[in-house]
């Protein structure tokens, strides 16, 4: 459970009739602030956000979807970050963001194809190289510092397979071993292979299911995904791609950068743009050899240049173009003691905020609402139980005035 409370003014209670984490998202995307900052990002445009904390940046990131022409990709300091801000953000705007991770504890030239991370990472490379871009991409900034395959390299580091074609099955085991994969008695894992008979089993990096090629002579006569759990077909296919990982254009090799695969109306959203800094000049610290590697200035400024750019913080922060000064606050620490909370948010808060709990499941509003019900809370409207994640619970002041320019 987490509470978000609101401090409302009569001009904006109307908007508010429906406070749920959906509602108050919608709400934040139609304030002017939000609007003007929006209307006024493109390539090579920034802005920024201050006076934001804890899940309120999941908040206002869901209040600039309402407004993104395209994907948006957000930037967090730490690989922790990322599962409890996709779920804050799943809360306000229902949207499934997906992660790009980085790789830890090696270099590129360590990585084998088994690595499940370098898996990840090539399988949504894939994606976006095919125009499959992802509504939200989440990353840590450790990502971003990384190499990856540019468009180029990846598609001359494929080997697509087609039903009906030739192929010898010599030809393609020989592909298989100089490209990283690793010979099994069972498939199970990204990078792996197995043999039986006229049948090649192949999990490739880029799939999130392995693929059973066989033979019929020289000639690919079937192609089936299977589960590698239960070894059971999951359904056919005309063709597969499979991505090679090691051998002359392997990691050690990349040229490319992530933000070269989206489009150019593609928002970047940098959560907490000190602290960004400072992790990447950490990380690229504890590295031995960062050739091939990007700078945190590096990643700037390729941002920046190509496309539309926000920063969101607490603080205020120099350089922004458009500015919108969000007023957020914590909250305290509430009990877990179902005999305190009520006393406890009941002296908390005064006759103009109303009050929104999220409640990780059902058993729990109820419960709450039980809790609450003859509560002058409850009775006057203004608090509100809803399902869903909230990480960081906050104050939030409803905005005043308009977005400004800052040169």
């Amino acid at each position: 459970m987490a509470v978000t409370k609101a401090r409302s003014k009569q001009r904006s209670r109307k908007v508010l009739d429906k406070p749920t984490l959906r509602e108050l998202a919608r709400w934040l995307a139609a304030q002017p602030d939000c609007a003007a900052l929006a209307s006024r990002l493109g390539p090579g445009a920034s802005g920024a956000v201050e006076g934001v904390w804890g899940s309120a940046a999941a908040l206002v990131t869901a209040a600039l979807l309402e407004h993104a022409p395209a994907p948006v990709v957000v930037v967090l300091s730490h690989v922790r970050d990322l599962d409890e801000f996709a779920a804050d953000l799943h809360s306000f705007s229902g949207e499934r963001a997906e992660h790009f991770p980085a790789w830890e504890g090696h270099t590129a030239r360590d990585l084998r194809a088994r690595d499940e991370v370098l898996a990840t990472r090539l399988r949504i490379l894939t994606r976006l190289a095919a125009g499959n871009h992802p509504r939200v991409l989440l990353t840590p900034v450790q990502a971003l510092l990384q190499p990856v395959p540019s468009v180029s390299q990846l598609r001359a580091t494929q080997m697509t397979v087609r039903t009906g074609e030739p192929l010898e099955m010599d030809a393609l085991l020989e592909w298989l071993g100089r490209s990283g994969y690793e010979r099994t008695e069972v498939v199970e894992a990204p990078g792996e292979f197995t043999v039986r008979g006229g049948i090649v089993d192949v999990f490739s990096p880029n799939s999130t299911q392995p693929i059973r090629v066989e033979f019929f002579g020289d000639e690919v006569d079937s192609l089936r995904y299977f589960d590698p759990e239960t070894q059971r077909s999951t359904g056919t296919a005309q063709a597969a791609t499979l991505q090679a990982i090691s051998g002359t254009d392997g990691p050690e090799a990349w040229t490319g950068h992530l933000a070269d695969f989206w489009p150019e109306r593609t928002w970047w959203l940098l959560v907490e743009p000190f602290e960004l800094r400072q992790q990447a000049r950490a990380y690229l610290e504890r590295l031995a050899d960062w050739k091939g590697y990007f700078s945190f200035e590096d990643v700037l400024a390729r941002l920046h240049r190509h496309f539309g750019t926000v920063s969101l913080s607490s603080m205020p922060g120099p350089g922004a173009e458009n500015t919108w000064s969000l007023r957020t606050e914590s909250v305290q620490q509430f009990t877990t003691r179902a005999g305190q909370i009520r006393a406890e948010l009941e002296a908390a808060v005064d006759d103009d905020t109303r009050v929104l709990i999220a409640c990780h499941n059902e058993a729990e509003r109820k419960r709450l609402a039980e809790i609450f019900r003859d509560s002058p809370l409850l009775t006057s409207g203004r608090l509100v139980f809803d399902l869903g994640t909230v990480r960081a619970g906050f104050r939030l002041a409803l905005p005043t005035g308009s977005a400004q320019g800052r040169s």
